[in-house]
């Protein structure tokens, strides 16, 4: 039992083991999202209606498969289990992050919950040199970040259109600026009457001329 306990503090081996634990419950968690019990997984009736039979099958299934990955002689130098956390903490918080915008909408508290886990997972896997990075040339920076920036763009506009599909939009700033596009795509300029309850330019309310530049966009995907 000492031996065993010494082996699991030990910096390569305790940490191989908790990452693989960590990445195989992630992985059950998205799993069973299509065997849900109830439509809505943010709500307290969830934690009792919960597949827990299912989710440990899918843990010991997950936890199975990166154990044997470790005793496959051309992937034993890698660091698998670093790569399975990180893989399965994208999954997990892009899975939850469409289940929450599509329950509740946007959530700041589960914001920040996440960002605190992808930093930590971040930090064990990388910070702690078990992967090291590759050498990007100037070139190759230039496009992660590019390609950072798309998928950040995609990925809020398929949000907020989720959020007013569901409904969810905040009905008066909406209104607002609904209002305030329209009188501009009519040469109107910002103008607007039900932000002080008469007519009212909004740019004497918060100075903006960048909407100026969203107008375009907005003539183009107009809807009535």
């Amino acid at each position: 039992m000492n031996k065993l306990l010494t082996r699991f503090k030990a910096s390569e081996h305790g940490g191989e083991y908790l990452m693989r634990f960590i990445s195989a419950w992630l992985c059950s968690l998205i799993l069973i999202l299509p065997f849900r019990p109830i439509s809505k997984v943010f709500d307290k009736e969830y934690a009792g209606e919960a597949p827990y039979l299912l989710l440990i099958i899918f843990f010991a299934v997950f936890y199975g498969l990166l154990t044997v990955l470790r005793f496959i002689p051309k992937l034993r130098e890698m660091k698998t289990d670093c790569a399975a956390l990180l893989i399965s903490t994208a999954q997990f918080t892009v899975a939850y992050a469409v289940v929450m915008f599509r329950e509740k909408g946007t959530s700041i508290d589960f914001f920040l919950g996440v960002v605190l886990f992808i930093a930590l997972a971040v930090w064990y896997t990388v910070g702690k040199h078990r992967i090291r990075l590759p050498k990007f040339t100037k070139k190759c920076w230039i496009a992660v970040i590019a390609l950072s920036a798309v998928f950040m763009l995609v990925f809020t506009a398929l949000a907020m259109a989720m959020r007013y599909y569901k409904l969810s939009t905040p009905a008066f700033d909406f209104g607002i600026f609904a209002q305030m596009f329209e009188n501009m795509k009519d040469g109107l300029g910002p103008v607007t009457t039900v932000e002080r309850n008469y007519e009212l330019s909004h740019f004497a309310v918060h100075f903006s001329p960048a909407y100026y530049l969203m107008l375009p966009f907005y003539m183009l995907f107009r809807t009535r």
